[in-house]
């Protein structure tokens, strides 16, 4: 968990974080919600996050949206929780908020210095989601030309974890789609006249840490 925490007192955290940690191994939803009502805010977001993200985890999308926004409400600056309310917002076909959602999952993590190279799997994995949500949801030339760059990024960072199966099985499926996508907003330059992208080719994402 990011800053949100850092006032609550370390042996307190610690027993509180074991007893959410077991309760979601277990897949204990009942402890988790005991849990969740805690008097401390912390402590009930981060029950409320596994609770979220078990529900999630079930495809039980609205129940998840409900416990991550809750989590969210008392750890703002928490971007697992928001980077998990995004898949609850796809999965209730609300894609415009996931993606905006997913925004500020990146700006969080960078904002919480996770590194380029170290956290590589992490970014692909959100630019690939977001990717895909923008060309489900594009309205416009330039909504299209988001969501196949942010494939073309993802791409970029899986690369980094290449000795991850899932990660170059990600890449495989990954690039088929952005093909087409490249391929689709080409034709449709063609017949409107608009200027197409200049090529499918994912661009060197950067390795500046944030700020």
């Amino acid at each position: 968990m990011t800053s949100d925490t850092k006032s609550l007192r370390p042996a307190t955290e610690s027993t509180f974080r074991q007893q959410a940690d077991s309760a979601y191994r277990r897949k204990d939803t009942t402890r988790l919600e005991d849990l969740s009502k805690d008097r401390n805010p912390q402590h009930s977001a981060y029950a409320q996050f596994y609770l979220g993200t078990l529900h999630l985890n079930r495809q039980d999308f609205g129940a998840a949206q409900d416990c991550l926004a809750k989590a969210l409400k008392n750890a703002p600056s928490w971007p697992e929780a928001r980077y998990n309310l995004a898949f609850a917002l796809a999965g209730l076909g609300r894609r415009g908020e996931a993606v905006d959602a997913l925004l500020q999952a990146e700006r969080l993590f960078r904002q919480a210095q996770a590194d380029d190279e170290r956290d590589g799997g992490l970014f692909g994995r959100l630019f690939v989601y977001r990717g895909l949500l923008r060309l489900e949801i594009a309205g416009s030339v330039s909504e299209q030309d988001e969501g196949i760059y942010d494939l073309s990024r993802g791409i970029s960072y899986l690369a980094r974890v290449a000795d991850k199966a899932w990660a170059m099985d990600m890449v495989e499926m990954v690039a088929s789609k952005l093909q087409e996508a490249v391929a689709a907003r080409q034709r449709q330059a063609f017949f409107s006249g608009t200027p197409g992208v200049t090529g499918a080719a994912p661009p060197t994402a950067t390795t500046t840490r944030p700020e």
